[in-house]
């Protein structure tokens, strides 16, 4: 019967992937992310905007400047472009204008954010380009737009090689304009008291290109570096911000704000979501026999042997592992997604507690075994643990802290150094407990 809800929860689970697909790039919810995966999203999404003001205050200002530019030539020395010339750079503009206000409008709906961010830079390569040629190719001023390109490209793009390859794009773009123009392929675009000779010269476009290229990678360059080093920095107080400075865990904010990313995610997926609540006992005793000092030498240990016997260790926090947090004192908390095993089925049909339980049971006394064999800090430490699920008695994140802490309580009171689960308050026999623990 299990196995037959669990096949139709899968079937149900496709046909919703399915959909997700389907929704494709325009969905912002194709699946529920972890918070990091959120964090992330939302500072993308905020670059993008960014750059999308940018680009109108860029596009206002060179289209204030085309227009005085032509006005000072047409007046002061009756020069004049072609209609060619005119109607073809007049419609690539209000092509970038349009996407432009397009982006404006859509982008906080993406939820495929680097594709969106390649898709601008290659739309604004494209224009940039574009531009270049019509403004004299050769003898154009707006090839230093390429550095605001290449700029664009690091602020938007995560990865180094990313803005090393704008640069490079931008290089070969300009290349292929004055490889063009100088081959008779590109008629050139006359421009105002400069030699028309010097737009088919092949030695003057290779010198422009080769002094084009040095800058616009040295920028690209540059700004990598200056953006992976803005990124490590603030990553590392990001870090600082979410982690335990003693143990090394993440602290009591993070854990509540991933405990309802979790829940969320549980809650739409249909999916299991375990906590336990882990207290030392008797962790006074050796503060006041010992001192403070070997006290927080048993924490900084303890957490080592939390992160070392959960899955996937510690700090992966984007992905869909255990999360180790230090709730406050001697009191641990451990978020498990995804509890349900195969060990866990076989243990459910043996006693009172389902499936999702027994799960996050097994996690926990293997833990409370590791640390009963590790002594912390060189001390015979043990712990007691309360275990709560969803799905199960909890219906809401602040229902399953409740709940572990109402186990963790009683088994305090039953003896202490065991697990319990708050589907079964009863404390197992410990002969009962030997057989059903696993071989650490």
């Amino acid at each position: 019967m299990v196995l037959g809800m669990k096949d139709t929860t899968r079937k149900e689970l496709s046909l919703e992937a399915m959909t997700d697909r389907w929704q494709g790039l325009f969905s912002s919810v194709a699946e529920m992310p972890s918070i990091e995966t959120k964090k992330r999203l939302e500072e993308t999404r905020n670059r993008i905007g960014q750059v999308i003001w940018i680009r109108w205050l860029l596009l206002i200002g060179l289209l204030a400047y085309g227009l005085v530019a032509l006005g000072l030539y047409s007046w002061l020395d009756g020069f004049t472009l072609e209609i060619e010339n005119r109607v073809v750079p007049g419609a690539v503009f209000l092509f970038a204008w349009a996407c432009n206000g397009w982006y404006h409008i859509t982008y906080r709906h993406f939820s495929k954010m680097r594709l969106l961010a390649l898709v601008q830079v290659g739309i604004d390569l494209l224009f940039v380009t574009v531009m270049v040629h019509f403004s004299g190719g050769t003898l154009s001023w707006l090839w230093g737009v390429y550095f605001v390109l290449v700029l664009e490209a690091t602020f938007l793009l995560e990865k180094r090689w990313a803005g090393l390859a704008a640069g490079m794009a931008a290089s070969l773009a300009y290349g292929a304009v004055l490889a063009a123009e100088t081959a008779g392929w590109l008629e050139p675009v006359p421009v105002p008291y400069n030699l028309t000779a010097a737009q088919t010269a092949v030695s003057y476009a290779a010198a422009k290109w080769g002094w084009v290229t040095l800058l616009v990678l040295s920028a690209a360059d540059f700004g990598c570096a200056m953006m992976s080093l803005l990124r490590k920095q603030r990553k590392s107080l990001q870090r600082l911000v979410i982690l335990d400075e003693l143990t090394g865990l993440y602290n009591r904010r993070y854990f509540f704000q991933r405990l309802h990313s979790e829940m969320e995610r549980a809650r739409r997926y249909k999916r299991s979501l375990g906590l336990l609540v882990l207290d030392i006992d008797d962790f006074k005793q050796i503060n006041d026999t010992y001192g403070h000092q070997a006290g927080d030498r048993v924490l900084e240990e303890l957490g080592a042997v939390i992160r070392k016997h959960i899955r996937g260790g510690a700090l992966a926090a984007e992905y869909d592992l255990d999360v180790p947090c230090r709730y406050g004192g001697e009191e641990f908390v451990v978020i498990l997604p995804e509890a349900l095993s195969s060990e866990s089925l076989e243990l459910a049909k043996e006693g009172t507690m389902d499936c999702v339980a027994c799960g996050a049971w097994i996690v926990a006394e293997r833990l409370r075994q590791q640390i009963e064999l590790a002594k912390p800090g060189g001390f015979p430490v043990t712990a007691s643990i309360g275990v709560a699920s969803y799905p199960g008695k909890a219906k809401s994140v602040d229902d399953l802290v409740a709940l572990a802490d109402k186990a963790l309580y009683a088994a305090k009171r039953n003896g202490k150094n065991q697990v319990m689960a708050i589907e079964d308050l009863q404390p197992l026999d410990p002969r009962e407990r030997a057989a059903k623990s696993f071989a650490v």
